[in-house]
C-alpha cells in the first residue's frame, strides 16, 4: 500500500471536482480505507471499528462501506447534492456499464483526415476506429487504438468491438466509445 503523492499518480486534490474525486477515492485499495475513514472523516473511533469489523465479518461489503467513505469526504469538501449526484454518476458508469450525465463529450469532424474509410456501395459512410478513437482522445495513436481493439478493450454503444471499421450510421447521432474504464461521447461536426 502506498502513500499519496502526485508523483505515483494517486493524490486527490480538495478543489478536483465532485465526480473526480469520489472516483479516485473508489480506487483506494480496501486495507488503506480505514485511515482515510480516521485521518479524512469526523466518524467516531468506535463507528470505524464497528464498520471495520462488520466488513471482516462478511455483513457488510468493502465497496459498500467505500462508498459511504467516498459520499462522507466528497460531501465534505463539495455539498451533499454534489456528493450524491457523483455517487450516481459513478454507479452509472462503473458498476452499470452505462454513461454518466458527466461524461465528457468531444467533437470530432467527420472531415479529419484518415477518418473516413474508403466508402463500399452498401455500407454508406465507414469510419477507421482506431482513428476515431484517436481523435476521441481514448488511445494516444492508431496503433495503440488497434491493439486495443485486438484486445477486445473497447466497446461502441456498450458492445464490445474489436474490428477496424464501423458504419457511421450504426454508430449513431452520439456514439459512446469506452476504451477500458474511459469513456466519451461522440458529437459529429
Amino acid at each position: 500500500v502506498q502513500k499519496m503523492s502526485k508523483s505515483l499518480g494517486n493524490a486527490i486534490g480538495v478543489k478536483e471536482s465532485p465526480g473526480s474525486m469520489f472516483t479516485k477515492l473508489m480506487t483506494i485499495p480496501d486495507a488503506l480505507m480505514w485511515r482515510y475513514w480516521t485521518l479524512l472523516t469526523d466518524a467516531r473511533t468506535s463507528e470505524i471499528a464497528r464498520m471495520e469489523t462488520e466488513v471482516a465479518t462478511g455483513t457488510v461489503h468493502p465497496m459498500d462501506a467505500k462508498k459511504r467513505l467516498a459520499l462522507a469526504i466528497t460531501t465534505d469538501f463539495h455539498s451533499a447534492e454534489a456528493a450524491q449526484r457523483a455517487e450516481r454518476n459513478w454507479s452509472t458508469e462503473y458498476q452499470q456499464g452505462g454513461v454518466s450525465d458527466d461524461t465528457p463529450l468531444v467533437s470530432i469532424d467527420l472531415a479529419a483526415e484518415g477518418l473516413i474509410a474508403p466508402a463500399t456501395e452498401d455500407a454508406g459512410m465507414v469510419l477507421r476506429l482506431p482513428k476515431l478513437l484517436v481523435l476521441a482522445g481514448l488511445a494516444a495513436s492508431t496503433a495503440e487504438a488497434t491493439r486495443k481493439l485486438r484486445e477486445n478493450a473497447v466497446s461502441v454503444n456498450a458492445e464490445k468491438f474489436s474490428g477496424n471499421l464501423f458504419s457511421q450510421e450504426s454508430l449513431g447521432d452520439e456514439p459512446v466509445l469506452r476504451l477500458g474504464k474511459r469513456v466519451v461521447r461522440v458529437r459529429w461536426l
